[in-house]
């Protein structure tokens, strides 16, 4: 027997004798197949009396009545059948109330309360500019917003609602839900398959033991995945940080806002806006005083102890070296989501916030529109205070 693709498909050789067999299969099969179709028809509705009788057209009164009755009983049959057909056809789907006046249904109708607007959303003082602006700078960025962080008067945007990736700024979430579901000082212990979490790594070991504020650190200047979820493993689980996440995003009022992981790794539910983003990063900025901190640091020296090894975690957001007045927050990259940044800067008593999404160059864009804006503010009367 010859035999090939194990598993899938199978060939043999006949012997002579299995070959006759398999070649008579067909007349047989339709043999069987004229006798059962005789035994499917439905047993004859008269008597076989009846129906070979030929010469005597009545051959007696009792082989008769059975077919009187038969017709009466079909006879019936098909009357309460075409009763019923009847009835159906001239009965509407669903019953059509039309006796109740519009205004009683008005009346009648119960009050809704109006929900109360989300806690915290400052997406409410976002509004474009009532000024003439000059045109903004060209950037390599498939989405920006430039705004007055003081204000929300929005001097610049490109496709600012639009939902796409948004890689590490995710992070600046994690910090926030970390935060709400423990404290600085609590001790996370690492895991295998924290510690195995690549790119960007703090270089976390198997079975060290961190502050969550040192992990905090890790996360947002080394853009640490293994932080991530390091920090996840230290809230009850990463299901549980992300829940929490998503949870604050809806309380804040990010409306084109998804988190799918703590690390910013490209997935269909993990996206944002450059509008979500500002709210994201003033809320995180006004709330934490720790972020705030964190993301202002160019580096910082986490000395080693017996429960874990020495770590200089150092910001990778270029900006607070090379553009004077930034104090934060947070860059980012993956292949879907290209470069991204938030920044936050400070000059001459204005603050000027930028997201740049979708770069090729993200400090130089973010740069070029903090230029600008700036520009827009030296025309205008200071600020007091």
């Amino acid at each position: 027997m010859d035999t090939y693709a194990a598993g899938r498909g199978r060939h043999r050789e006949y012997s002579t004798v299995e070959f006759e067999r398999v070649s008579s299969a067909p007349l047989t099969r339709r043999r069987n197949a004229e006798r059962d179709s005789r035994a499917d028809l439905p047993p004859p509705l008269f008597s076989e009396t009846l129906q070979t009788v030929g010469s005597s057209r009545w051959s007696t009164r009792s082989e008769a009545i059975p077919l009187v009755v038969s017709a009466l009983i079909i006879g019936v049959v098909l009357a309460a059948m075409l009763s019923v057909c009847a009835r159906i056809d001239i009965q509407p789907q669903a019953p059509i109330v039309e006796t109740i006046p519009p205004t009683v249904v008005a009346t009648e109708a119960p009050v809704i309360e109006p929900t109360e607007p989300a806690i915290n959303a400052p997406a409410e003082r976002l509004f474009l500019s009532n000024q003439r602006l000059p045109s903004p700078p060209v950037v390599t960025a498939d989405a920006y917003l430039l705004v007055d962080f003081d204000t929300g008067e929005i001097l610049a945007e490109r496709g600012s609602d639009r939902r796409v990736p948004i890689a590490s700024l995710t992070k600046i979430a994690t910090a926030l839900a970390v935060l709400s579901l423990t404290t600085p000082d609590q001790i996370v212990e690492v895991t295998p398959l924290a510690a195995d979490i690549i790119p960007n790594r703090m270089g976390l070991w198997p079975g060290e033991r961190l502050s969550v504020e040192k992990l905090l650190y890790g996360l947002l200047l080394d853009s640490g995945n293994d932080a991530a979820y390091a920090l996840g493993d230290g809230v009850g689980g990463v299901d549980v940080l992300v829940a929490k996440m998503n949870a604050i995003a809806e309380e804040i009022g990010l409306q084109d806002t998804s988190f799918a992981n703590p690390a910013g790794f490209d997935h269909p539910d993990n996206y944002s806006t450059a509008r979500d983003l500002f709210v994201l990063t003033e809320f995180a900025l006004d709330s934490e005083p720790l972020i705030r901190e964190i993301v202002a640091t160019r580096r910082k020296v986490i000395e080693s102890t017996n429960e874990h090894g020495w770590y200089g975690p150092t910001n990778l957001n270029r900006l607070l070296s090379e553009y004077p007045g930034t104090f934060g927050v947070k860059p980012g990259w993956t292949g879907d989501a290209g470069y991204t940044l938030v920044a936050v800067t400070k000059r001459g008593g204005r603050t000027l916030f930028a997201a740049v999404l979708g770069c090729e160059r993200h400090f130089s864009d973010a740069s070029s529109l903090l230029d600008f804006g700036f520009r827009v503010f030296n025309t205008r009367p200071a600020p007091r205070g």
